[in-house]
């Protein structure tokens, strides 16, 4: 499904999605699906990771993320974060909202 970011990798990714899960929850991986499928519809696979919380807690600090799962946009210093991930289509027109200011 998404490959994994390190903490690391997150650090010198510059410009794309990722989506912050925790490993015990449901939630976090219904999400998953739905943002998968969403870069699938958008063309932008090769553009979404995600970052387990449980290891990468400063991360999540730093990043203000506040709740899993939380999908983030980087570019740059740029963030936007989607907390409710309805729908796939939710994704989509989120996603797709993004690629067009960027």
């Amino acid at each position: 499904m998404i490959a994994e970011l390190s903490e690391q990798q997150f650090n010198e990714y510059e410009r794309g999605y990722v989506l912050v899960v925790s490993p015990f929850c449901y939630t976090c991986q219904i999400a998953e699906r739905f943002v998968y499928e969403a870069s699938k519809v958008c063309g932008i696979e090769g553009s979404v990771y995600k970052i387990n919380l449980q290891l990468t807690k400063h991360i999540a600090e730093k990043e203000q993320i506040m709740t899993v799962p939380t999908l983030l946009y980087k570019n740059g210093d740029h963030r936007e974060r989607l907390v409710t991930m309805k729908s796939v289509a939710n994704v989509v027109h989120w996603m797709s909202a993004r690629e067009e200011e960027h």
